[in-house]
């Protein structure tokens, strides 16, 4: 089934194609709604990366918020706190509207799983950054200017040295709450810079990644080659206790794989 999945994102119909192995049984319905989530990756317009997502033309809600600097000196690395207080948020993505990709990540959030969230993003240049949330089938968005002094994509941002390595993982709990901050070790090459030769470095990027807390999900991530290197993410779920393990997964563009974990203190 692999290969068919291959063939079939590698052809002109892309992602139809693979919908059409899916309804026929070929394939299970997870890798299709994952290969519906890299359509949308690759997409190279705003509108498009809406469509292969199903949210067509989000409404404007107050009900999400986004915080981030007007003024960003250093593109490459850009933060981003992310809020929803839409009652079952589902899923909450972060396109950047002037990027080469405008989608740069797409959680998933599980029943537990706070919707505050913080993550790093490159900007190639000042742009209106897009907050889609869904909840219960629908999708609400907001749209934030946000000016970047250099632009983030292509620039030299010292990534270059960056190596895939192990993760610096911290989960504490409180109040019935634990809060996990994550540092990923991955260069997250996007395949527009150069190297001091004039040749291009060769896209490297983390894809997909969870986290599991005594084996359950609490949170998953698709990410684009939009996330900043050493890829960033803060997050809170209900329940856990100290002395649990807490376990934290990756895949990247290059087939590489890695898992760290670490006890909740």
């Amino acid at each position: 089934m692999k290969s068919q999945r291959r063939q079939a994102l590698r052809t002109g119909v892309g992602l139809a194609a693979y919908a059409l192995l899916a309804s026929a049984g070929l394939v299970r319905p997870g890798s299709a709604q994952a290969a519906q989530g890299r359509a949308a990756f690759e997409a190279r317009a705003l509108d498009a990366a809406l469509a292969a997502l199903g949210a067509g033309r989000p409404s404007p809600s107050a009900e999400i918020e986004l915080n981030v600097p007007d003024l960003n000196e250093n593109g490459a690395v850009v933060r981003l706190g992310i809020v929803s207080r839409l009652p079952k948020t589902e899923q909450i993505m972060v396109l950047i509207e002037k990027n080469p990709n405008p989608l740069a990540a797409l959680f998933t959030l599980p029943e537990g799983t706070s919707a505050e969230l913080q993550t790093e993003v490159k900007v190639s240049e000042s742009s209106d950054i897009h907050l889609v949330a869904k909840a219960e089938g629908r999708f609400v968005a907001l749209r934030r200017n946000v000016k970047v002094t250099i632009g983030g994509c292509a620039a030299d941002d010292g990534s270059q040295t960056a190596k895939v390595g192990p993760s610096r993982l911290r989960a504490t709990h409180k109040d019935g709450i634990t809060d996990v901050r994550v540092r990923m070790q991955h260069p997250m090459e996007t395949g527009r810079r150069k190297t001091a030769a004039g040749a291009l470095i060769p896209a490297h990027y983390i894809t997909e990644c969870n986290a599991t807390h005594n084996g359950r999900v609490v949170l998953s991530a698709q990410f684009g080659p939009s996330v900043s290197a050493n890829p960033y993410l803060a997050f809170k779920f209900a329940g856990g206790a100290k002395g649990d393990r807490l376990r934290l997964s990756w895949t990247d563009s290059k087939g590489e794989a890695r898992s760290d974990e670490v006890d909740i203190a």
